[in-house]
């Protein structure tokens, strides 16, 4: 009921002003370009459309030189919400989100890709459940362009059980097969196109690990959540739009930082101690 009364309605204007204030949730939002432009206008309008009522703090890394003649498309009250960073020369994806998020003050952080499209999830849905101390990070489930279910919350990498999602899997989905339940499912980790989580268990955390170049980092961490005590859930009751992209196949320079990504992990001691974990039952 909007509040429309006289000033001599004293009793309609008690009952109002003893009413408890909506707590307005904040929202530290980092997203990397590397020349997307318009791409980048559209996740902002996307996810401001999407969430009226949410406080946002947009941090945008420029990570090689473009033409940002698209912030003009924006309304007014959106450019108010942006802050911008201009690499002197291209860095990592770790790395560009930890400067972007570590040291925020906002309720709740969000590493978003530049290429996300409709649908846009509610962020307070997705706050309601990082409001549970057991969970660390959480995403929407991914629809690709053609609105199929991606596979966006995975198990911990194998190297049988890569070669089966992306040689036959990847072929399953191209004709038409669909899977992944709804509900929140536990997975070891999520991809790095949509992460969510709280302020403190990302400091906790300590962001991404910048040693990986390209590839696995959104691995590492969510291995790393699950060492730390809180879950990695995929939110398959809610929905984020992203183009499918199978670059590791078909570029030869992107094939190579994988698996030197792969090989690091598979090393390192995060990834032995989560094994560990999952043998005894408390992990996926």
């Amino acid at each position: 009921m909007e509040a429309h009364a006289s000033c001599g309605d004293v009793s309609f204007q008690q009952v109002q002003t003893s009413s408890p204030a909506i707590p307005v949730s904040t929202w530290r939002v980092s997203i990397v370009s590397h020349g997307h432009g318009s791409s980048v206008a559209r996740v902002l309008r996307g996810l401001c459309d999407a969430n009226p009522g949410i406080r946002f703090n947009f941090v945008i890394t420029v990570n090689i030189p473009e033409d940002l003649s698209w912030i003009e498309t924006l309304p007014s009250a959106l450019r108010g919400q942006l802050q911008f960073t201009h690499n002197e020369h291209p860095h990592s994806f770790a790395y560009n989100h930890n400067q972007a998020l570590t040291g925020g003050g906002e309720d709740y952080f969000l590493a978003a890709d530049p290429e996300l499209i409709a649908p846009f999830p509610q962020l307070r849905k997705v706050s309601q459940r990082l409001d549970s101390s057991h969970v660390g990070l959480v995403s929407p489930q991914a629809l690709d362009e053609q609105g199929k279910l991606e596979d966006n919350g995975r198990s911990v990498p194998r190297l049988w059980a890569m070669l089966y999602r992306n040689l036959i899997r990847h072929r399953e989905q191209k004709s038409g097969a669909t899977y992944a339940p709804s509900g929140n499912r536990q997975v070891a980790w999520l991809a790095g196109f949509f992460l969510a989580c709280r302020r403190e268990v990302w400091h906790e955390l300590g962001g991404f690990d910048t040693r990986y170049r390209m590839y696995c980092e959104d691995v590492e961490l969510g291995l790393r959540c699950w060492l730390a005590g809180y879950r990695v859930e995929l939110l398959g009751d809610l929905r984020v739009g992203h183009p499918a992209r199978r670059a590791t196949f078909h570029r030869l320079e992107h094939f190579r930082w994988h698996l030197l990504s792969l090989l690091r992990l598979w090393r390192c001691s995060t990834y032995a101690q989560y094994l560990q974990l999952q043998r005894s039952g408390q992990a996926p």
